[in-house]
């Protein structure tokens, strides 16, 4: 009688690590709230997190205030506790485009796009810089891609 010996190798298999990735938008930088908010999210720790949209609210269409806006909230004590947990991406709405509604006409649209950048600190050579408008996309894993219109 013979024997047949059989042998079931199975390959290790490494597991995909989860991955958290918080959203946000809609944000009212004097709203006391604010600061409850960013810290709470920070406090999770996620991997990635993406504005998705009127990040900050401008008044009536005039650029100074709207950098005013990113400036203020980019120096607020809980946004940079957030900056040093996790990684922030975004992109734009209507508010933090410069004007409620505004379309591709809207006469500041260069200084917001700029403004926009330089708060989410897109570096200079990113190709999101050789484009109209703010699209980005970032590989956040082998298997997880972030596009932002």
């Amino acid at each position: 009688m013979r024997y047949l010996t059989v042998f079931l190798i199975l390959g290790m298999v490494t597991p995909v690590s989860a991955q958290t990735i918080a959203f946000g938008s809609c944000h009212k930088v004097n709203d006391p709230n604010s600061d409850i908010i960013l810290t709470s999210i920070a406090n999770h720790k996620p991997d990635a997190f993406v504005w998705l949209g009127d990040i900050v609210y401008g008044k009536d269409g005039n650029p100074k205030h709207l950098s005013k806006q990113f400036k203020k909230l980019k120096s607020k004590y809980s946004y940079q506790n957030l900056l040093q947990s996790t990684d922030v991406y975004g992109t734009w709405d209507d508010h933090d485009y410069g004007l409620n509604n505004a379309g591709r006409d809207y006469q500041h649209k260069d200084r917001s796009r700029a403004d926009l950048f330089a708060f989410l600190n897109v570096p200079k050579n990113s190709p999101a810089f050789q484009r109209n408008g703010a699209y980005q996309s970032y590989d956040l894993s082998p298997k997880v891609k972030l596009i932002l219109l």
